[in-house]
């Protein structure tokens, strides 16, 4: 069976993950996704990262790429356009791609070569791989920096020196500057919301509230990582006081897993 074959529905979808398995139906409208930029402008790149999939012989050979030649950015600007909608596949994405100004993410996109998809904030459309192919030589390799820090307070000082590099060309602030880990637990769902799974917004906005009058000087972040029709799994981003502070007598704790501090950067050659 063909990867693209294997579809299945109700799980919602994040732009920058690696599998998305929503269905979206054929329609038509028309999608420029570098429109609003003008890459005449210094600063701008555009920045292509590996992620999960299939093997694909365009990626295998081109791997990590990046342009910041206001000529090719203007090329892509001009040629990605799309007016076939397309599904989102179970499938995974080989890359994705981010225009970043002044090594700052300002929007990014998934796409995956075997199904010849992108997908976009506005939908998923079908995507031609030669739009990417006929960019094959032109466009360079990024240098890659990792690098581990001790504490969060001093990563926060080199992260401020680093972007007033003229050649950085993208840093993903990490969340361990604001959080010190995560833990995840299961939320049973009451009589108040029939489907848990599908009443996941409204199930985090509550618990927000009553966390936040619990904790008032704790910051944290609630994401819902999956469920059923009676239950949510909610990961919470927080610092390990947090953690500390719940009851244990309470379905609110799980497994303290702390954050590893290393920061990766990508640079022009």
């Amino acid at each position: 069976m063909h990867p693209c074959d294997n579809l299945k529905t109700g799980m919602k979808n994040i732009v920058g993950a690696t599998a998305f398995i929503f269905f979206a139906f054929a329609g038509s409208a028309q999608q420029a996704v570098f429109q609003k930029y003008d890459f005449n402008e210094e600063g701008y790149a555009i920045l292509g990262l590996l992620s999960e999939s299939d093997r694909n012989t365009l990626r295998d050979s081109l791997l990590l790429f990046y342009t910041d030649d206001p000529a090719i950015l203007n090329e892509i600007r001009a040629s990605w356009v799309f007016d076939q909608k397309g599904p989102f596949y179970a499938c995974g994405y080989h890359y994705i791609v981010s225009v970043c100004k002044d090594g700052t993410i300002l929007d990014s996109f998934a796409i995956n070569l075997n199904c010849n998809t992108i997908v976009t904030s506005d939908g998923s459309f079908y995507f031609d791989v030669n739009k990417l192919r006929r960019f094959y030589g032109r466009v360079k390799t990024p240098v890659v920096r990792r690098e581990k820090y001790e504490s969060a307070a001093f990563a926060k000082k080199a992260i401020d020196s680093l972007k007033k590099e003229s050649t950085l060309l993208m840093l993903h602030e990490p969340v361990w500057v604001t959080y010190e880990g995560e833990f995840t637990f299961v939320y049973p769902c009451s009589e108040e919301y029939p489907d848990c799974y599908d009443s996941e917004e409204q199930v985090l906005e509550q618990l927000t509230r009553q966390f936040a009058s619990q904790f008032h000087n704790e910051p944290f972040e609630l994401t819902g990582v999956g469920g059923s029709r009676t239950e949510l799994y909610v990961k919470v981003k927080s610092n390990r006081s947090f953690l500390e502070k719940m009851d244990p007598s309470t379905n609110y704790v799980g497994d303290w897993k702390s954050y590893d501090r290393t920061l990766t950067t990508y640079w022009k050659r």
